[in-house]
């Protein structure tokens, strides 16, 4: 058996149908807790769970990426990274992709796969070895077509 391609992102991202695995960056040191996603008729609540340190925080939005954003946005309020596409400067998402996905599937402009190595889609969740946090300011939408 080959050894894992050390690029390929190491979960499939959450969807709405249940939670993944996503790590954090806390100063102390790397956790890895639980992302789940519920839609309601009120949007998506974006939260995380398995460590105090985050369990009172919920991203909420219309849709998964502003959900996303809004609790990005929390935790860089505490000092935490979520390491994870959706906060990494290679993902981007297409107009299309954006629309098509609800804000939650781009693509990855350095590896270009997925946890399933099907495409090129990735999703705000997947992750892999070459993470690198988007600048500050740095929006999705700088590199829509």
């Amino acid at each position: 058996m080959a050894a894992p391609d050390p690029r390929r992102p190491q979960y499939l991202a959450a969807t709405r149908d249940g939670p993944t695995y996503v790590p954090l960056d806390f100063a102390t040191g790397q956790v890895t807790v639980t992302a789940i996603v519920v839609e309601s008729e009120g949007g998506i609540t974006f939260r995380l769970s398995g460590d105090d340190r985050v369990e009172d925080l919920a991203g909420k939005d219309p849709d998964m990426a502003g959900a996303f954003v809004a609790l990005e946005a929390l935790l860089k309020q505490r000092e935490i990274t979520l390491r994870a596409c959706g906060s990494c400067a290679a993902f981007r998402f297409s107009s299309l992709s954006y629309q098509f996905s609800g804000g939650s599937m781009g693509y990855c402009a350095v590896n270009g796969i997925n946890a399933t190595g099907q495409d090129d889609i990735v999703t705000l969740l997947d992750r892999c070895a070459t993470f690198q946090l988007r600048p500050k300011g740095r929006r999705w939408s700088d590199d829509w077509d």
